[in-house]
């Protein structure tokens, strides 16, 4: 019977040293902040205990796991073994010129502690998130890590003891802010081949996301510089926006309501580095909407919204940011004359009888995103051969077609208006005819060629 009692005795002993080794677990929350600014968190936890540890004898961790998997099991990747280092703090109470050591575990034994005098205990140490060794995405990642000690029947207990780590679902843009973007018009060389410019959404986050932007209104808020032209009411329409570089998506017109410009799986958190999405809205105008809509000099200004939003869920809360979009059209104009000579001859007397006009195609060609004038006079008090001369207003120059709203004028040596008051236009050509009537007068001139130089002047009211 004394048999048997010892017996139970040390089956109870022994169920209860099972209960022990039991597998623990720590659990680490990595704070958002540590992401958004790449620094590492540390925290203390506490490794289970050990036995006495005289000079020499060491704690020691490994994870044989080869990295810290998602669970449950799911299309997040492996977080990578150097994304945590662990370092002993102390063992139990008892601590003389003890050694720590902060490593990274992996499948090899690891020495973390080594002992002057230790009467053993409890193992403290500190867990350390190394915040820029991985992209993170939100979920939950864990592997056990294993603890052993040296010495004759030491050990930890438990041994196996995994460590979880949850990476916030989250979304923040508070140290970054969306710029401003204009798109500066100051070439007429745009209007033929278009523009575009880029800007840059910048935010942290560890989920998939969808970026959307609107503007407040659907025209644009048209301020004449100079003063005095009127609204065009350009439609927003009229620009497009498209993301390019690193994560491209669909192009779209600009409106008053959302348009999305993310692809259809959204901004993946691993397109870019350091959770940090700098995802590149491009907004262009075409050559064509240029000329349609945006001809007149001025401010044309639209206020953006961006919205971010993860792509499944609720969580975390989508976030909305201001900008805003201005077209800066300066004052341009090209002004050219390409007939630089006209040549009206009186060969017969029916020329003498009829008198002799003549027609120039494209005489002048005109560019400005301002109304003009043209003027137009000679720079001679008559035509001259020699000593010879015929009075200057025996020419007048006049339209070819009646939309060009030619005005009428007999050549002098005072510029006269032309053209008055035109609309804004890109390449805008004038056909002019010249027209000497008949004049019994010319035929008591000396046969010969008489000139004068005529000035045609673009003028900018």
């Amino acid at each position: 019977m004394p048999k048997k009692n010892l017996y139970t005795a040390l089956s109870a002993a022994l169920c209860i040293i099972a209960g022990i080794s039991a597998q623990a677990q720590q659990t680490v929350t990595l704070p958002a902040a540590n992401i958004v600014a790449q620094s590492p968190y540390s925290t203390a936890v506490t490794n289970g205990t050990t036995g006495l540890l005289l000079l020499g004898g060491s704690i020691y961790v490994a994870n044989a796991t080869g990295g810290y998997p998602a669970t449950p099991v799911s299309a997040l990747p492996t977080l990578p073994l150097t994304i945590l280092t662990v370092q002993a703090i102390s063992v139990g109470p008892l601590n003389l010129l003890n050694t720590t050591y902060e490593v990274t575990p992996d499948a090899t034994r690891k020495r973390i502690f080594a002992a002057g005098v230790s009467g053993g205990g409890t193992i403290s140490s500190t867990y350390k998130i190394i915040t820029t060794a991985a992209t993170w995405q939100a979920g939950t990642y864990e592997a056990p890590l294993l603890y052993t000690a040296d010495g004759l029947g030491n050990s930890v207990t438990p041994p196996s003891q995994v460590m979880t780590l949850i990476v916030p679902a989250f979304l923040s843009t508070t140290s970054i802010t969306i710029p401003n973007t204009t798109i500066n018009v100051n070439n007429l060389s745009f209007f033929t081949n278009g523009i575009s410019i880029s800007s840059q959404v910048g935010y942290h986050t560890t989920v998939p996301t969808s970026l959307k932007v609107k503007t407040a209104a659907a025209t644009f808020t048209y301020t004449s510089v100079p003063a005095g032209m009127s609204d065009p009411a350009t439609s927003v329409s009229k620009m497009t926006v498209a993301l390019t570089g690193t994560v491209t998506g669909p192009t779209s017109a600009l409106a008053s309501s959302d348009v999305t410009l993310s692809p259809a799986a959204g901004i993946l958190v691993t397109s870019y580095s350091a959770n940090n999405n700098l995802p590149v809205p491009t907004f262009s105008i075409s050559a064509a909407d240029l000329r349609s809509s945006f001809l007149k000099a001025g401010n044309y200004d639209a206020a953006l919204t961006y919205t971010i939003a993860p792509t499944s869920g609720v969580t975390p809360a989508s976030i909305t940011k201001t900008s805003t979009m201005r077209v800066a059209v300066s004052s341009l104009a090209a002004f050219t004359v390409p007939t630089t000579a006209v040549n009206l001859n009186f060969n017969t007397a029916a020329d003498y009888k009829l008198g002799v006009s003549k027609n120039v195609t494209g005489q002048l060609s005109v560019s400005s995103t301002l109304p003009y004038n043209i003027t137009v006079k000679a720079n001679t008090a008559a035509f001259t051969n020699g000593s010879n001369t015929i009075p200057l207003n025996m020419l007048s120059i006049s339209g070819v077609n009646a939309g060009d709203n030619i005005i009428p004028v007999t050549l002098s040596t005072n510029a006269q208006n032309l053209v008055s008051g035109a609309n804004p236009v890109i390449g805008r050509s004038y056909d002019l005819k010249y027209t000497i009537p008949s004049s019994t007068a010319l035929m008591n001139k000396a046969a010969g060629t008489y000139a004068t130089t005529i000035v045609f002047s673009y003028v900018a009211p």
